[in-house]
């Protein structure tokens, strides 16, 4: 009875999987025409390859890649940017390859759903796909925190999401603190090499940034400039806070042992 059930799993896995490839593979071109939201397009496009630094001479919610959301036919910015959003699909069908392999079925069934129903959103909002990808990422570490591999995969996700659109980059922090969280509560039972990986997760996003450009001052001057330049993203995150973090502290000091 349990062989027939598991054979129609597996083989609606790997259907919704191919149904969310084809609806997910997308290398997104966009034209050049007169309007405000095409002029910061061909702005984030054309300025990618002049001596102008984000940071010290520009200031915008998106960063130094992020012509990769909205690529024109400027210089090697199409090449550059179908070069990554391939490497993006095949990373993320590993990903839920992954966590179907690892045991979380229901998991990997309904994150293809909720992939597929808000398919559109990545195709106009290609840097959500990011967020969408740490957040697998985090389902798998659940599963087997002791990937040193999937917190690799983090790091890599941080640190494109920090070049390409700053406020995309707080929210995926914002998941990644509450793992963090979930995994200090529990101490004892990580290992030492597991604390670095956690540490070099929330560090590979500046780090990304040096690479780019080796400056503190803009370094600060850049994460100050696009988290002040998007307010909803900034009550998000105190909502987020409160409800999670907050809240999760406080239900944890009422069982500290008193002394």
């Amino acid at each position: 009875m349990r062989d027939s059930l598991r054979i129609p799993a597996s083989v609606a896995f790997y259907l919704l999987l191919g149904y969310a490839g084809l609806l997910l593979f997308s290398i997104n071109y966009t034209a050049v025409v007169p309007g405000l939201d095409s002029s910061w397009m061909f702005a984030l496009n054309y300025f990618a390859h002049g001596p102008e630094l984000f940071g010290r001479d520009l200031i915008f919610t998106y960063g130094p890649l992020g012509f990769l959301a909205v690529p024109q036919n400027i210089g090697f910015n199409l090449v550059i940017a179908a070069a990554v959003h391939i490497g993006v699909w095949c990373l993320l069908v590993y990903l839920l390859l992954l966590l179907w392999k690892a045991g979380s079925k229901a998991g990997a069934l309904f994150f293809l759903a909720g992939l597929i129903c808000s398919s559109r959103l990545y195709f106009d909002h290609w840097d959500y796909l990011l967020n969408a990808m740490l957040l697998l990422a985090l389902l798998l570490l659940l599963r087997k925190p002791e990937r040193i591999s999937i917190l690799c995969i983090i790091a890599v996700i941080a640190g494109l999401s920090f070049l390409v659109k700053f406020t995309g980059f707080i929210l995926s922090m914002l998941l990644a603190a509450i793992y963090s969280g979930s995994r200090l509560l529990k101490w004892k039972s990580t290992g030492r090499l597991e604390r670095i990986f956690l540490v070099f997760v929330f560090a590979a996003g500046p780090l990304a940034y040096f690479v780019y450009n080796a400056s503190v001052a803009d370094l600060v001057r850049y994460m100050r400039s696009s988290w002040s330049s998007h307010p909803d993203t900034l009550r998000l995150c105190r909502f987020l806070l409160k409800r999670s973090c907050y809240g999760r502290l406080r239900y944890s000091l009422r069982f500290w042992p008193q002394a």
